[in-house]
């Protein structure tokens, strides 16, 4: 199963000239007829999902700086039946975390931090922050443990799980100070999702606010984005309930861990067209300048494994294999009981699938999904579309 993008030499050439594709993809002219979504190709995509692998899924398309596309797709609610729609908040996870690196940019376009610096310079109660950058941190080449070390990876430091979730700042950098980084910064690419828990303290040190706070006053207000918190600030209004599906097909309400200390590594919540306002903000410069922007999306150049050739930059995955394609930035977001991904395509649009269970074949296939939501852009090429996978399945309530 290969993917392999429309008119590819040229799209490697248009990659290899601009430092960042988003960057000059967002410069790059619309079609001469105004790009429009083909709804009923939209809906064929998400059917085969639909009540099936996830009670429901908010979908959203974004290009040259709007919200072209934005549906519900089945139950936000199984007990209550209560749909899903455009309105329906959902848990975002990880793509929080390059919103958690766009407030960092921000920080230093004002001047409060430069992402070269150290960790320690602002959070001189990290002993080993003298080791790695804010940048490497962003870049998950810090050091620390993550998934690719042990599969329970930063779990020890107490920032997510049952019995840690609950951890306080103080008994978190307690973790930290106790366990060494297990390797030298830039040498290897490992997912932690502690690196972005410190980022977070590093944004609340140099902004002089909560997360949640400087979140909304750097990111989300900004860009428009209205619906978008931080899970466990607020009461959840609007939200969609999350599930855990079994093996045996059924959905359970399975306890959700604690997002206290997930925060800026995976704590977010808001409609999918909000996820469309970050992307079209980011790439119209009105988060950062263009500079930064193009730093944002830097790959740190350490592989990822596979597929071979991807690497990743600030909170994306930086896609340059035959099978995800060439040129293309996305983030997947997974907790306990919810699914995401987003998508940055080269010709300026973007989709956003956000799913109400986890456990399921959208984890696999989320992909394919997205590339064939795409596909429905009238007036844009298409790209091929990848295959899917076997799924994640589980027999029981799964706590990480």
């Amino acid at each position: 199963m290969r993917l392999l993008i429309a008119s590819r030499g040229a799209l490697i050439a248009s990659t290899v000239a601009c430092a960042s594709l988003v960057g000059c993809s967002s410069a790059s002219s619309p079609p001469a007829a105004p790009a429009a979504v083909d709804t009923s190709a939209v809906a064929a995509a998400v059917a085969p999902y639909i009540g099936t692998q996830v009670p429901g899924m908010s979908v959203a398309v974004g290009y040259h700086g709007r919200v072209i596309f934005a549906q519900g797709y089945g139950k936000a609610d199984l007990a209550s039946g209560t749909p899903m729609t455009a309105q329906t908040r959902l848990g975002i996870g990880s793509i929080q975390k390059q919103m958690t690196a766009g407030a960092v940019l921000a920080l230093q376009r004002d001047g409060l931090l430069t992402i070269d610096q150290k960790v320690n310079v602002l959070l001189p109660q990290y002993v080993y922050g003298n080791r790695m950058t804010l940048h490497q941190l962003s870049t998950l080449t810090g050091g620390l443990q993550g998934h690719n070390e042990d599969p329970d990876g930063d779990v020890i430091f107490g920032i997510v799980g049952p019995k840690t979730g609950n951890s306080t700042v103080q008994q978190v950098f307690a973790k930290l100070n106790a366990t060494p980084p297990i390797r030298p910064p830039n040498t290897a690419w490992d997912y932690s999702n502690i690196s972005y828990w410190l980022l977070g303290r590093t944004i609340e040190s140099a902004s002089k606010r909560s997360y949640e706070q400087a979140m909304q006053d750097l990111v989300f207000g900004p860009l428009g984005m209205k619906t978008a918190y931080i899970r466990g600030t607020q009461p959840d209004v609007n939200f969609a309930t999350g599930y855990t599906r079994f093996t045996d097909g059924t959905f359970h309400k399975c306890p959700e861990i604690s997002l206290k200390t997930a925060d800026s590594a995976g704590g977010g919540a808001m409609t999918a067209s909000d996820v469309v306002a970050w992307d079209e903000g980011v790439r119209a410069n009105r988060l950062v300048p263009d500079p930064l922007v193009k730093l944002m999306f830097r790959p740190s150049g350490l592989s990822i494994g596979k597929p071979a050739g991807d690497s990743y930059a600030m909170g994306w995955f930086v896609r340059n294999d035959p099978i995800l394609g060439y040129g293309i930035f996305d983030a997947p977001g997974d907790t306990m009981l919810f699914a995401s991904l987003n998508v940055l395509f080269p010709d300026g649009s973007d989709v956003v699938l956000l799913t109400n269970a986890n456990y399921n074949k959208f984890l696999s296939d989320r992909n394919l999904i997205a590339y064939e939501v795409h596909n429905a852009i009238k007036n844009l090429p298409p790209v091929k579309v990848p295959g899917g996978g076997p799924g994640l399945p589980t027999t029981k309530c799964v706590i990480e």
